[in-house]
């Protein structure tokens, strides 16, 4: 019991010694703001305090070029609005710039884009940009009653669209598409926080050949070595790195890949601080889109709330937020512009349009066998039409698919979360209900947008539409993903590597069975076995599922 509670004291110690360089400037901020308020009559800062320390390297970073007349509305927002993870997961940019450097043959030698984080030259808002699609640039900032306060030094990290915003390749002009709401299908959120936790727990990873890196990136860019004081300024962050805890749990449990996360299992460990129970929690990213309670009353793939704020504040805790830095005002609008105007993409022109006869006929089977569990969505109205009899919409419905996610969260992980959210003021004290151990299955969600949220079933173990609704032993065992070239004929992204534009070696190989041909926990592609067995059927069906 004395060797436990020295444990816990080492942790507790660990976790206090990783926030102080972010802590003790806010705190001496908060004194000098409340200072101010006694001094000045009462009034509090009109914008957000900063403490900003004088580091030329920060302003050698790269701009962002904007497009004319670019316009922070929603859209904006949603992609590149910062929303708080950056407290535990973001990178120091220079940091972010060196490690490529120190550690380039985990990365192939192609950078972050071996990782799925690809160019974004988006021309609705910018023509350039310092990070790719996936990733956002922004100072450390805590959300302290009653004013925030920042912290100016640049890190990169995530927010909704480095998981909600994907696209697809145009089979013409091999132009790239992107949707907002659209499961990101290249991202690999996993692979990004393993190079960073390998690396940095490496004999490479110190002071002097961080500093170096640093400033080979600097020359590069015709800019000047760090000075003095930075030098110090980035020993220390190397060092306070170094101290971070690893992420054994992810080694114990296999390779997510580009497009899916196991955030749940990340929260136990990383935040909640609980025993590892040997769970699998990982899904594929959902889309995003028409997310009000009139289409989805529960949320996540098992449906474990109903609270909104649940949803919103828990995925950006998963991701790297803790409660001073989540950014609750950015987070909870672009939450409501996901249930208000965020709507499904229509299948693309570009993709050839479906055949109105063959969609027609591919209705009447879906009406037939398909929306007792998934209602109709109607695209005009933005509205489910339920089923008058037998209706399982929105309801836990068991299809005997893989269990690993239910599993994972049973009541009193269920109890854990919601205190841990409720002491904090993120949700409600009893947002999440945990998943009845004698119970199975999942939601029986909408299928808006169906054809943009390949691959299917909740774990994203089956490809396309065609293999998921066909004979089941025909669904593969084992298939490449992370390309944004589409099958239009099967529906869904291509999964023979040899079809793709990225080749086989720019893919990741998911598997149902391990070497010895063992199933892989989280990985099994069954269930769900309602086939439509004749092929002429089964291809009208799915030219119906183009249409919703």
């Amino acid at each position: 019991m004395v060797t436990d509670a020295r444990s816990r004291s080492r942790g507790i110690l660990d976790r206090i010694g990783a926030l102080l360089p972010f802590l003790v400037p806010a705190l001496l901020l908060l004194g000098l703001a409340l200072a101010g308020v006694l001094v000045d009559g009462g009034r509090l800062f009109c914008s957000t305090p900063t403490l900003a320390l004088d580091l030329p390297s920060e302003r050698a970073i790269p701009a962002a070029v904007e497009v004319a007349g670019m316009q922070r509305d929603m859209v904006w927002q949603f992609r590149y609005a910062p929303i708080g993870t950056e407290f535990r997961s973001g990178i120091p940019y220079w940091i972010y710039r060196a490690m490529p450097r120190l550690f380039p043959d985990d990365l192939d030698g192609r950078g972050y884009e071996k990782l799925g984080f690809t160019s974004d030259n988006d021309h609705a808002y910018y023509a350039s940009r310092p990070v790719p699609r996936g990733l956002i640039l922004t100072d450390t900032e805590l959300q302290v009653p009653p004013f925030p306060v920042a912290v100016r030094l640049k890190r990169v990290s995530f927010n909704c669209a480095s998981c909600h915003r994907g696209g697809w390749r145009d089979p013409g002009d091999r132009s790239i598409h992107l949707v907002d709401g659209m499961p990101n299908h290249t991202a690999d959120l996993q692979g990004f926080k393993r190079y960073f936790f390998k690396n940095v727990h490496s004999e490479r990873f110190n002071p002097r050949s961080v500093l170096g890196a640093i400033n080979e990136e600097l020359a590069s860019l015709g800019s000047p070595a760090l000075t003095p004081t930075e030098e110090l300024v980035y020993t220390g962050i190397v060092e306070v790195m170094k101290r971070q805890p690893g992420r054994e749990w992810m080694d114990r449990r296999a390779d997510n890949g580009p497009r899916r996360l196991d955030a749940f299992t990340a929260v136990k460990d990383e935040v909640l601080g609980v025993p590892d129970d040997g769970t699998v929690a990982t899904v594929d990213f959902p889309s995003l889109w028409n997310q009000g309670a009139a289409i989805r009353p529960w949320h996540h793939w098992d449906g474990n709330t109903a609270d909104s704020r649940a949803r919103n504040f828990g995925s950006t805790v998963g991701v790297g937020g803790i409660s001073m830095s989540v950014d609750k005002p950015e987070v909870l609008a672009v939450g409501a512009w996901t249930e208000e105007r965020l709507r499904p993409p229509p299948w693309p022109d570009a993709l050839d349009r479906p055949d109105p006869a063959s969609a027609l006929r591919g209705r009447a089977t879906y009406l037939a066998r398909c929306a007792a569990c998934h209602g109709l969505y109607d695209r005009e109205r933005a509205s489910i039409a339920r089923a008058a009899k037998g209706d399982l919409y929105m309801t836990v419905v068991d299809v005997k698919t893989d269990e690993g996610r239910r599993r994972a969260f049973p009541p009193a992980a269920a109890a854990v979360l919601s205190e841990f959210g409720g002491r904090r003021n993120l949700w409600g004290f009893s947002a999440f209900r945990g998943n009845d151990p004698k119970a199975s299955g999942y939601l029986a969600l909408p299928l808006d947008g169906i054809w943009a949220r390949a691959p299917y079933l909740h774990n994203g173990s089956v490809p396309t539409l065609d293999k998921l609704l066909g004979p089941p032993d025909r669904r593969p065992r084992e298939f490449y993903r992370g390309t944004m070239t589409y099958n239009r004929v099967e529906v869904g992204f291509e999964y023979d590597a040899a079809k793709t534009d990225e080749g086989r070696e720019r893919l990741f190989l998911y598997r149902t069975l391990d070497s010895n041909g063992a199933p892989i926990p989280g990985n099994g592609n069954q269930g769900h076995e309602f086939t439509v067995a004749d092929d002429a059927q089964r291809a009208d069906l799915i030219e119906f599922l183009k249409t919703l």
